[in-house]
Protein backbone atom coordinates (compact mmCIF):
# COMPACT_ATOMS: atom_id res chain seq x y z
CA UNK A 1 0.00 0.00 0.00
CA UNK A 2 1.28 3.48 -0.80
CA UNK A 3 2.44 5.71 2.04
CA UNK A 4 1.72 9.13 0.59
CA UNK A 5 0.09 12.19 2.04
CA UNK A 6 -2.71 13.63 -0.05
CA UNK A 7 -1.34 16.69 -1.76
CA UNK A 8 -1.97 19.38 -4.34
CA UNK A 9 0.55 20.73 -6.81
CA UNK A 10 1.08 24.35 -7.68
CA UNK A 11 1.96 25.00 -11.29
CA UNK A 12 3.76 27.93 -12.87
CA UNK A 13 1.27 29.10 -15.49
CA UNK A 14 2.86 32.43 -16.34
CA UNK A 15 2.95 31.91 -20.10
CA UNK A 16 1.25 28.61 -20.85
CA UNK A 17 -2.55 28.59 -20.75
CA UNK A 18 -2.80 24.86 -21.36
CA UNK A 19 -1.31 24.14 -17.95
CA UNK A 20 -4.20 26.01 -16.33
CA UNK A 21 -6.66 24.13 -18.50
CA UNK A 22 -5.12 20.85 -17.37
CA UNK A 23 -5.59 21.38 -13.66
CA UNK A 24 -8.66 22.07 -11.66
CA UNK A 25 -6.97 20.30 -8.74
CA UNK A 26 -3.98 22.06 -7.19
CA UNK A 27 -1.78 20.01 -4.89
CA UNK A 28 0.51 21.18 -2.12
CA UNK A 29 3.15 18.72 -1.00
CA UNK A 30 4.02 17.82 2.57
CA UNK A 31 0.78 18.89 4.21
CA UNK A 32 0.64 18.73 7.99
CA UNK A 33 -1.43 15.89 9.42
CA UNK A 34 -3.93 18.44 10.72
CA UNK A 35 -5.60 20.76 8.22
CA UNK A 36 -7.78 23.68 9.28
CA UNK A 37 -9.94 25.36 6.66
CA UNK A 38 -10.32 29.11 6.55
CA UNK A 39 -14.03 29.73 7.02
CA UNK A 40 -13.73 33.52 6.87
CA UNK A 41 -14.92 33.43 3.25
CA UNK A 42 -18.22 31.80 4.21
CA UNK A 43 -20.93 33.05 1.92
CA UNK A 44 -24.00 34.99 2.91
CA UNK A 45 -25.41 34.67 -0.58
CA UNK A 46 -28.38 32.55 0.42
CA UNK A 47 -31.69 32.77 -1.37
CA UNK A 48 -34.68 33.65 0.83
CA UNK A 49 -36.89 35.47 -1.67
CA UNK A 50 -40.58 34.58 -1.78
CA UNK A 51 -41.64 32.73 -4.92
CA UNK A 52 -45.36 32.18 -4.47
CA UNK A 53 -46.96 35.60 -4.78
CA UNK A 54 -49.78 34.08 -6.82
CA UNK A 55 -49.98 31.00 -4.62
CA UNK A 56 -49.41 28.75 -7.62
CA UNK A 57 -48.34 25.15 -7.18
CA UNK A 58 -45.34 24.53 -9.50
CA UNK A 59 -45.77 21.45 -11.62
CA UNK A 60 -43.08 18.78 -11.63
CA UNK A 61 -41.53 18.18 -15.05
CA UNK A 62 -39.99 14.73 -14.95
CA UNK A 63 -37.86 15.15 -18.08
CA UNK A 64 -36.88 18.78 -17.55
CA UNK A 65 -33.51 17.83 -15.96
CA UNK A 66 -31.22 15.36 -17.74
CA UNK A 67 -28.19 13.58 -16.31
CA UNK A 68 -25.53 13.75 -19.02
CA UNK A 69 -23.63 10.57 -18.14
CA UNK A 70 -25.60 7.35 -17.56
CA UNK A 71 -22.70 5.85 -15.57
CA UNK A 72 -20.71 7.27 -12.67
CA UNK A 73 -18.09 9.73 -13.93
CA UNK A 74 -14.98 11.45 -12.59
CA UNK A 75 -13.55 14.83 -13.50
CA UNK A 76 -10.22 14.22 -11.77
CA UNK A 77 -8.33 11.09 -10.72
CA UNK A 78 -4.91 10.94 -9.11
CA UNK A 79 -3.34 7.50 -9.45
CA UNK A 80 -0.38 5.67 -7.95
CA UNK A 81 1.19 2.60 -9.52
CA UNK A 82 3.43 0.75 -7.00
CA UNK A 83 6.42 -0.18 -9.14
CA UNK A 84 6.90 -3.53 -7.43
CA UNK A 85 4.38 -4.45 -10.16
CA UNK A 86 6.38 -2.81 -12.97
CA UNK A 87 7.18 -6.07 -14.79
CA UNK A 88 3.62 -7.38 -14.43
CA UNK A 89 2.24 -4.13 -15.88
CA UNK A 90 4.86 -3.98 -18.63
CA UNK A 91 5.91 -0.56 -17.31
CA UNK A 92 8.80 1.17 -19.05
CA UNK A 93 10.12 4.72 -18.79
CA UNK A 94 12.13 6.92 -21.16
CA UNK A 95 14.76 7.71 -18.54
CA UNK A 96 16.53 10.39 -20.58
CA UNK A 97 13.43 12.58 -20.35
CA UNK A 98 13.35 12.55 -16.52
CA UNK A 99 15.77 14.03 -14.02
CA UNK A 100 16.33 13.18 -10.38
CA UNK A 101 15.07 15.47 -7.68
CA UNK A 102 14.21 15.40 -4.00
CA UNK A 103 10.91 17.18 -4.80
CA UNK A 104 9.47 15.23 -7.73
CA UNK A 105 5.92 16.30 -6.90
CA UNK A 106 6.67 19.91 -7.93
CA UNK A 107 6.57 20.13 -11.75
CA UNK A 108 9.63 21.42 -13.60
CA UNK A 109 9.57 25.05 -14.65
CA UNK A 110 10.38 26.22 -18.12
CA UNK A 111 13.97 27.15 -17.22
CA UNK A 112 14.73 23.56 -16.18
CA UNK A 113 15.92 22.35 -19.57
CA UNK A 114 17.46 19.11 -20.73
CA UNK A 115 20.65 21.01 -21.52
CA UNK A 116 21.06 21.83 -17.84
CA UNK A 117 21.34 18.13 -17.08
CA UNK A 118 23.38 17.21 -20.18
CA UNK A 119 26.08 19.81 -19.70
CA UNK A 120 26.02 20.37 -15.96
CA UNK A 121 27.95 18.52 -13.27
CA UNK A 122 26.99 15.03 -12.03
CA UNK A 123 25.37 14.23 -15.35
CA UNK A 124 24.57 10.60 -14.50
CA UNK A 125 23.13 11.54 -11.15
CA UNK A 126 20.96 14.37 -12.49
CA UNK A 127 19.27 12.18 -15.04
CA UNK A 128 17.15 9.19 -14.18
CA UNK A 129 19.78 6.91 -15.75
CA UNK A 130 21.11 4.41 -13.23
CA UNK A 131 24.74 4.64 -12.16
CA UNK A 132 27.08 1.66 -12.50
CA UNK A 133 26.92 1.10 -8.75
CA UNK A 134 23.13 1.06 -8.78
CA UNK A 135 23.04 -1.29 -11.74
CA UNK A 136 25.46 -3.63 -10.00
CA UNK A 137 23.25 -3.75 -6.91
CA UNK A 138 20.28 -4.64 -9.05
CA UNK A 139 22.19 -7.33 -10.95
CA UNK A 140 23.58 -8.86 -7.75
CA UNK A 141 20.14 -9.34 -6.23
CA UNK A 142 21.11 -7.17 -3.25
CA UNK A 143 17.44 -6.52 -2.55
CA UNK A 144 16.16 -10.03 -3.13
CA UNK A 145 12.91 -10.50 -1.19
CA UNK A 146 12.81 -6.72 -0.64
CA UNK A 147 10.65 -5.61 -3.58
CA UNK A 148 9.90 -2.13 -2.22
CA UNK A 149 13.59 -1.25 -1.78
CA UNK A 150 14.37 -2.70 -5.19
CA UNK A 151 11.64 -0.58 -6.80
CA UNK A 152 13.02 2.58 -5.14
CA UNK A 153 16.49 1.80 -6.49
CA UNK A 154 15.23 0.84 -9.93
CA UNK A 155 12.99 3.91 -10.25
CA UNK A 156 14.61 6.78 -8.32
CA UNK A 157 12.70 9.95 -7.42
CA UNK A 158 12.38 11.92 -10.65
CA UNK A 159 10.16 14.16 -12.73
CA UNK A 160 10.09 14.99 -16.45
CA UNK A 161 11.88 18.00 -17.88
CA UNK A 162 9.64 20.90 -18.79
CA UNK A 163 8.68 20.23 -22.41
CA UNK A 164 6.01 22.08 -24.38
CA UNK A 165 5.79 19.22 -26.86
CA UNK A 166 4.67 16.75 -24.19
CA UNK A 167 1.77 18.80 -22.83
CA UNK A 168 -1.66 17.22 -23.30
CA UNK A 169 -4.98 18.82 -22.39
CA UNK A 170 -6.33 17.00 -19.33
CA UNK A 171 -3.05 15.28 -18.50
CA UNK A 172 -1.49 16.36 -15.23
CA UNK A 173 1.91 16.03 -13.65
CA UNK A 174 3.56 12.60 -13.58
CA UNK A 175 6.55 11.67 -11.45
CA UNK A 176 8.34 8.93 -9.49
CA UNK A 177 8.35 8.97 -5.71
CA UNK A 178 9.65 6.27 -3.33
CA UNK A 179 9.23 3.50 -5.87
CA UNK A 180 5.78 4.62 -7.03
CA UNK A 181 4.65 6.20 -10.31
CA UNK A 182 2.16 9.03 -9.75
CA UNK A 183 -0.01 10.60 -12.44
CA UNK A 184 -3.08 12.86 -12.51
CA UNK A 185 -5.70 13.04 -15.24
CA UNK A 186 -8.78 15.24 -15.58
CA UNK A 187 -11.99 14.85 -17.57
CA UNK A 188 -10.65 17.22 -20.23
CA UNK A 189 -8.46 14.36 -21.48
CA UNK A 190 -11.55 12.67 -22.97
CA UNK A 191 -13.47 15.82 -23.96
CA UNK A 192 -14.25 16.64 -27.57
CA UNK A 193 -16.65 18.65 -29.75
CA UNK A 194 -19.94 18.89 -27.85
CA UNK A 195 -18.69 16.73 -24.96
CA UNK A 196 -17.52 18.28 -21.67
CA UNK A 197 -15.60 15.13 -20.78
CA UNK A 198 -15.84 12.86 -17.73
CA UNK A 199 -13.63 9.83 -17.12
CA UNK A 200 -15.68 6.63 -16.88
CA UNK A 201 -15.52 2.92 -17.60
CA UNK A 202 -16.33 3.41 -21.30
CA UNK A 203 -13.42 5.81 -22.02
CA UNK A 204 -10.71 4.96 -19.48
CA UNK A 205 -8.47 3.43 -22.16
CA UNK A 206 -8.64 6.67 -24.14
CA UNK A 207 -7.42 8.53 -21.03
CA UNK A 208 -4.61 6.04 -20.34
CA UNK A 209 -3.51 6.12 -23.98
CA UNK A 210 -3.12 9.90 -23.72
CA UNK A 211 -0.59 9.36 -20.92
CA UNK A 212 1.39 7.12 -23.25
CA UNK A 213 1.29 9.55 -26.19
CA UNK A 214 3.82 11.70 -24.35
CA UNK A 215 6.31 8.85 -24.94
CA UNK A 216 7.54 9.34 -21.39
CA UNK A 217 6.15 6.04 -20.07
CA UNK A 218 4.47 2.94 -21.47
CA UNK A 219 2.41 0.14 -19.91
CA UNK A 220 -0.32 -2.41 -20.52
CA UNK A 221 -3.70 -0.74 -19.91
CA UNK A 222 -5.51 -3.75 -18.49
CA UNK A 223 -2.70 -4.61 -16.04
CA UNK A 224 -2.36 -0.92 -15.10
CA UNK A 225 -6.05 -0.70 -14.20
CA UNK A 226 -5.72 -3.75 -11.96
CA UNK A 227 -2.71 -2.42 -10.03
CA UNK A 228 -3.02 1.39 -10.05
CA UNK A 229 -4.37 2.76 -6.75
CA UNK A 230 -6.58 5.83 -6.35
CA UNK A 231 -5.11 8.61 -4.20
CA UNK A 232 -7.80 11.25 -4.73
CA UNK A 233 -10.63 11.97 -7.16
CA UNK A 234 -13.61 14.15 -8.05
CA UNK A 235 -16.90 12.26 -8.45
CA UNK A 236 -18.86 14.43 -10.88
CA UNK A 237 -22.49 14.52 -11.98
CA UNK A 238 -23.38 16.95 -14.79
CA UNK A 239 -27.06 17.83 -15.12
CA UNK A 240 -28.60 19.68 -18.06
CA UNK A 241 -31.25 22.06 -16.69
CA UNK A 242 -33.71 24.45 -18.38
CA UNK A 243 -32.81 27.49 -16.21
CA UNK A 244 -29.31 27.37 -14.74
CA UNK A 245 -29.73 30.34 -12.38
CA UNK A 246 -33.02 29.09 -10.94
CA UNK A 247 -31.60 25.65 -10.16
CA UNK A 248 -28.38 27.03 -8.66
CA UNK A 249 -30.44 29.32 -6.42
CA UNK A 250 -32.53 26.35 -5.32
CA UNK A 251 -29.47 24.85 -3.63
CA UNK A 252 -28.68 28.13 -1.88
CA UNK A 253 -32.09 27.93 -0.21
CA UNK A 254 -31.39 24.55 1.38
CA UNK A 255 -27.68 24.77 2.23
CA UNK A 256 -28.16 26.87 5.41
CA UNK A 257 -30.09 23.99 6.96
CA UNK A 258 -26.82 22.23 7.79
CA UNK A 259 -24.51 25.12 8.63
CA UNK A 260 -23.75 23.72 12.08
CA UNK A 261 -21.85 20.85 10.40
CA UNK A 262 -20.71 22.43 7.14
CA UNK A 263 -19.52 25.82 6.04
CA UNK A 264 -20.65 27.09 2.66
CA UNK A 265 -18.28 29.22 0.57
CA UNK A 266 -18.78 30.92 -2.76
CA UNK A 267 -17.18 28.87 -5.54
CA UNK A 268 -15.82 31.78 -7.56
CA UNK A 269 -18.79 33.53 -9.11
CA UNK A 270 -20.43 30.38 -10.38
CA UNK A 271 -21.74 28.43 -7.37
CA UNK A 272 -21.09 27.09 -3.89
CA UNK A 273 -18.46 25.03 -2.11
CA UNK A 274 -19.41 22.99 0.95
CA UNK A 275 -16.77 22.00 3.51
CA UNK A 276 -17.02 20.12 6.79
CA UNK A 277 -16.44 22.39 9.76
CA UNK A 278 -13.48 22.07 12.12
CA UNK A 279 -10.04 20.57 11.82
CA UNK A 280 -9.35 17.63 9.56
CA UNK A 281 -6.86 14.92 10.52
CA UNK A 282 -5.42 12.26 8.25
CA UNK A 283 -7.85 9.76 9.84
CA UNK A 284 -10.84 12.02 9.11
CA UNK A 285 -12.61 11.84 5.74
CA UNK A 286 -11.37 14.93 3.89
CA UNK A 287 -13.86 16.01 1.25
CA UNK A 288 -15.55 19.02 -0.28
CA UNK A 289 -18.67 19.38 -2.36
CA UNK A 290 -19.02 21.92 -5.16
CA UNK A 291 -22.25 22.94 -6.91
CA UNK A 292 -21.78 25.37 -9.78
CA UNK A 293 -22.66 26.62 -13.24
CA UNK A 294 -20.14 24.86 -15.49
CA UNK A 295 -20.30 27.46 -18.28
CA UNK A 296 -19.69 30.35 -15.86
CA UNK A 297 -16.75 28.45 -14.32
CA UNK A 298 -15.12 27.89 -17.73
CA UNK A 299 -15.44 31.57 -18.61
CA UNK A 300 -14.24 32.69 -15.19
CA UNK A 301 -11.01 30.69 -15.53
CA UNK A 302 -10.59 31.61 -19.23
CA UNK A 303 -9.92 28.04 -20.26
CA UNK A 304 -9.23 28.85 -23.91
CA UNK A 305 -7.73 25.50 -24.91
CA UNK A 306 -10.65 23.65 -23.37
CA UNK A 307 -13.19 25.96 -25.07
CA UNK A 308 -11.48 25.29 -28.39
CA UNK A 309 -11.66 21.53 -27.76
CA UNK A 310 -15.37 21.36 -26.89
CA UNK A 311 -16.39 24.00 -29.46
CA UNK A 312 -19.50 26.15 -29.58
CA UNK A 313 -21.78 23.16 -29.07
CA UNK A 314 -19.86 22.19 -25.93
CA UNK A 315 -20.13 25.70 -24.52
CA UNK A 316 -23.86 25.70 -25.23
CA UNK A 317 -24.13 22.54 -23.12
CA UNK A 318 -21.89 23.99 -20.39
CA UNK A 319 -24.00 27.14 -20.15
CA UNK A 320 -27.00 25.01 -19.17
CA UNK A 321 -25.12 22.51 -17.00
CA UNK A 322 -25.17 22.48 -13.23
CA UNK A 323 -22.17 20.47 -12.05
CA UNK A 324 -22.14 18.65 -8.73
CA UNK A 325 -18.62 17.61 -7.82
CA UNK A 326 -17.69 15.62 -4.72
CA UNK A 327 -13.94 15.91 -4.15
CA UNK A 328 -12.50 13.04 -2.12
CA UNK A 329 -9.02 14.04 -0.96
CA UNK A 330 -7.83 11.13 1.17
CA UNK A 331 -8.33 7.42 1.70
CA UNK A 332 -10.92 7.73 4.53
CA UNK A 333 -13.08 9.96 2.29
CA UNK A 334 -12.78 7.51 -0.62
CA UNK A 335 -13.85 4.65 1.63
CA UNK A 336 -16.71 6.67 3.19
CA UNK A 337 -18.41 7.39 -0.13
CA UNK A 338 -17.22 4.63 -2.46
CA UNK A 339 -16.32 1.60 -0.34
CA UNK A 340 -18.15 1.83 3.01
CA UNK A 341 -17.44 -1.82 3.84
CA UNK A 342 -13.67 -1.40 3.48
CA UNK A 343 -11.79 -0.72 6.70
CA UNK A 344 -8.41 0.37 5.32
CA UNK A 345 -6.49 1.11 2.13
CA UNK A 346 -7.90 2.53 -1.06
CA UNK A 347 -9.46 1.35 -4.33
CA UNK A 348 -7.72 0.18 -7.46
CA UNK A 349 -8.65 1.93 -10.69
CA UNK A 350 -10.70 -1.09 -11.80
CA UNK A 351 -12.61 -1.12 -8.51
CA UNK A 352 -13.32 2.59 -8.87
CA UNK A 353 -14.66 2.21 -12.40
CA UNK A 354 -16.91 -0.66 -11.29
CA UNK A 355 -18.29 1.30 -8.30
CA UNK A 356 -22.04 0.94 -7.73
CA UNK A 357 -22.33 3.45 -4.86
CA UNK A 358 -24.26 6.73 -5.22
CA UNK A 359 -21.80 9.19 -3.64
CA UNK A 360 -23.26 12.50 -4.90
CA UNK A 361 -26.77 11.52 -3.79
CA UNK A 362 -25.30 10.46 -0.42
CA UNK A 363 -23.64 13.87 -0.07
CA UNK A 364 -26.91 15.64 -0.82
CA UNK A 365 -28.62 13.59 1.88
CA UNK A 366 -26.02 14.84 4.38
CA UNK A 367 -27.22 18.32 3.43
CA UNK A 368 -30.83 17.31 4.11
CA UNK A 369 -31.69 17.26 0.40
CA UNK A 370 -33.44 13.95 -0.11
CA UNK A 371 -36.37 12.74 -2.17
CA UNK A 372 -38.30 11.98 1.02
CA UNK A 373 -37.77 15.39 2.64
CA UNK A 374 -38.64 17.20 -0.60
CA UNK A 375 -41.78 15.12 -1.10
CA UNK A 376 -42.86 15.94 2.45
CA UNK A 377 -42.13 19.65 1.96
CA UNK A 378 -44.03 19.75 -1.32
CA UNK A 379 -46.96 17.92 0.23
CA UNK A 380 -47.10 20.41 3.10
CA UNK A 381 -47.18 23.33 0.70
CA UNK A 382 -49.95 21.83 -1.43
CA UNK A 383 -51.96 21.17 1.72
CA UNK A 384 -51.50 24.76 2.85
CA UNK A 385 -52.67 26.10 -0.50
CA UNK A 386 -55.66 23.82 -0.64
CA UNK A 387 -56.71 24.65 2.91
CA UNK A 388 -55.73 28.30 2.53
CA UNK A 389 -53.67 28.10 5.72
CA UNK A 390 -50.44 29.99 5.92
CA UNK A 391 -48.45 29.97 9.17
CA UNK A 392 -49.75 32.12 11.99
CA UNK A 393 -48.30 35.56 12.52
CA UNK A 394 -46.19 34.27 15.44
CA UNK A 395 -44.76 31.44 13.34
CA UNK A 396 -44.02 33.86 10.51
CA UNK A 397 -42.18 36.21 12.88
CA UNK A 398 -40.11 33.33 14.27
CA UNK A 399 -39.09 32.31 10.74
CA UNK A 400 -37.90 35.78 9.85
CA UNK A 401 -36.36 36.30 13.28
CA UNK A 402 -34.17 33.23 12.76
CA UNK A 403 -33.24 34.34 9.25
CA UNK A 404 -32.21 37.73 10.65
CA UNK A 405 -30.12 36.11 13.38
CA UNK A 406 -28.42 33.91 10.78
CA UNK A 407 -27.60 36.97 8.67
CA UNK A 408 -26.05 38.72 11.68
CA UNK A 409 -23.94 35.65 12.56
CA UNK A 410 -22.65 34.55 9.14
CA UNK A 411 -25.35 31.87 8.81
CA UNK A 412 -23.67 29.83 11.54
CA UNK A 413 -26.26 28.11 13.78
CA UNK A 414 -23.63 27.47 16.47
CA UNK A 415 -22.96 31.22 16.69
CA UNK A 416 -26.69 31.91 16.89
CA UNK A 417 -26.98 29.36 19.69
CA UNK A 418 -24.12 30.99 21.61
CA UNK A 419 -25.67 34.42 21.11
CA UNK A 420 -29.03 33.28 22.51
CA UNK A 421 -27.32 31.62 25.50
CA UNK A 422 -25.44 34.83 26.32
CA UNK A 423 -28.51 37.03 25.97
CA UNK A 424 -30.87 34.74 27.89
CA UNK A 425 -28.23 33.42 30.34
CA UNK A 426 -29.67 29.96 29.80
CA UNK A 427 -28.32 26.86 28.12
CA UNK A 428 -30.20 25.83 25.00
CA UNK A 429 -31.62 22.34 24.75
CA UNK A 430 -29.82 19.65 22.73
CA UNK A 431 -32.68 19.70 20.22
CA UNK A 432 -32.03 23.37 19.43
CA UNK A 433 -30.49 22.79 16.00
CA UNK A 434 -33.24 20.44 14.89
CA UNK A 435 -35.96 22.88 15.94
CA UNK A 436 -34.34 25.76 14.10
CA UNK A 437 -33.93 23.68 10.97
CA UNK A 438 -37.63 22.88 11.18
CA UNK A 439 -38.44 26.60 11.25
CA UNK A 440 -36.30 27.20 8.17
CA UNK A 441 -37.88 24.19 6.50
CA UNK A 442 -41.36 25.60 7.10
CA UNK A 443 -40.30 28.91 5.60
CA UNK A 444 -38.99 27.20 2.47
CA UNK A 445 -42.09 25.02 2.28
CA UNK A 446 -44.50 27.92 2.51
CA UNK A 447 -42.81 30.62 0.51
CA UNK A 448 -40.37 28.86 -1.86
CA UNK A 449 -42.31 26.10 -3.64
CA UNK A 450 -40.32 26.51 -6.88
CA UNK A 451 -37.13 25.70 -4.94
CA UNK A 452 -38.68 22.45 -3.71
CA UNK A 453 -39.88 21.58 -7.22
CA UNK A 454 -36.48 22.29 -8.81
CA UNK A 455 -34.57 20.18 -6.29
CA UNK A 456 -37.10 17.38 -6.67
CA UNK A 457 -36.54 17.38 -10.46
CA UNK A 458 -32.76 17.30 -9.91
CA UNK A 459 -32.92 14.26 -7.63
CA UNK A 460 -35.33 12.45 -9.94
CA UNK A 461 -32.79 12.75 -12.77
CA UNK A 462 -29.80 11.47 -10.76
CA UNK A 463 -28.60 7.89 -10.63
CA UNK A 464 -25.42 8.42 -8.55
Amino acid sequence: MVNLKEDNYIYDTSDLEILHDNFEEYDVSDLDDIISYDNSRETQNYNYYREDENRAIPELHIDSVQQQSPVIGYDFIKLCLPLIHADEVGFTVTRGNFFRTSHPNIPAKEDERITRALFGENRNYRQMLLTEDEQQKLNSNTYENQPFREAKLRFPNAKPFFDRDNLRLGLGHMYFHNGDFIVSISGKVVSNEGNLGLIALNNIDEALNTIKTTRLVDFNNEAFRQRAEVLSLHVTNDLLVPDINSYTKAFSSYLPLRTDRYCVLNYGNSGYEVLARGKQSKQTPNYQFCIYNKGAEIREHRQRSYIKRIGGSGMAIANNTIRMELRLRNFPAIRKFLAPDRKKGTLTLNELLACEQRPVIQMLSLLNITTESLREARGKYITMVEEDTYPTQAEFERMHGLIRLLELHDYDLSKVRSYIEVETKRKTHSTYFKEKRDILQRYITCYMPLTVANLTEVLQAMSY
